[in-house]
């Protein structure tokens, strides 16, 4: 990767996006124009900013016929809450649209789905925050390596590489950078609670139970951008072994990187 790189950015889904791309002005244009397209069907789908995106009507009007990302990326969503025993959980919306209902009511495994619709309770509210970043990141590495492209590095909060060696860092909100790792054709999602607070919560919220969390940041690196920023999510609050079990288990091969609240790296990996 000698050359100089096409750099673009841009938002989506309230975060930087940014694509690293090494190939030529005209590919490279290309390769942008499929991304904004994929960035505004995401928005469109899974934003909680866009109160006409699809999520803000299935919150508002508790139903909603689903499109094909929409049923993908729930699929996910449901088989990553199953993996992670419950805390990885996009119901946790509902702690803060209805604050005093709380128990298994409002869970994520009390969804119906009818057909192509989803019905939520009357007060159940869902976020993808914590997964949507995630998936229009497959969707933008896929459409690029579609184009011929094999050095590409898509950010957005979440890397998804094509080609590399890529080097990145790991930092915690505290203690700054504490891991080097390198993604080839590899994905990376990394969670720290309390980076963000929202009315003086930690912005990823623990639904299993009260219990502050694990780690102060934890790092998932695996296939695809949406297992990663899924697990990431959810396993901030789990203990060693919940992750031990998900990483046995798991399909894609996952490596995930730990700093534990008193400043103790941890590491797991797929055999």
């Amino acid at each position: 990767m000698a050359e100089t790189p096409v750099r673009w950015r841009s938002r989506a889904l309230g975060a930087e996006v940014q694509l690293t791309l090494y190939t030529n002005a005209t590919l490279a244009g290309e390769a942008i124009r499929k991304t904004e397209n994929i960035l505004k069907r995401a928005e469109q789908n899974f934003s909680l900013y866009d109160k006409t995106s699809a999520l803000c009507t299935l919150n508002r009007d508790k139903t909603l016929r689903m499109s094909a990302d929409f049923r993908s990326l729930l699929g996910v969503a449901q088989d990553i809450h199953i993996a992670t025993e419950g805390f990885f959980d996009p119901s946790v919306q509902s702690i803060f649209e209805y604050p005093e209902e709380k128990g298994e009511d409002v869970r994520f495994g009390s969804i119906r789905l009818l057909g192509d619709h989803i019905i939520l309770k009357a007060t159940q509210s869902l976020t993808f925050n914590g997964i949507a970043q995630g998936f229009a990141t497959d969707q933008v590495r896929l459409a690029l390596e579609g184009l011929g492209l094999s050095q590409v590095l898509v950010n957005m909060g979440e890397y998804g590489a094509v080609g590399g060696p890529w080097s990145l860092g790991i930092a915690d909100p505290l203690r700054g950078l504490f891991e080097d790792v390198t993604l080839t054709d590899r994905s990376i999602a990394t969670s720290s609670p309390n980076a963000l607070a929202i009315n003086g919560k930690p912005h990823i919220l623990n639904p299993v139970n009260l219990r502050e969390a694990q780690f102060s940041t934890l790092s998932v690196i695996s296939d695809t951008a949406v297992v990663c920023d899924a697990l990431s999510t959810g396993l901030v609050y789990a203990d060693d072994r919940l992750i031990q079990k998900v990483v046995s288990s798991s399909e894609q091969s996952i490596e995930i990187i730990g700093l534990r609240m008193d400043g103790q790296k941890v590491h797991w990996k797929t055999a």
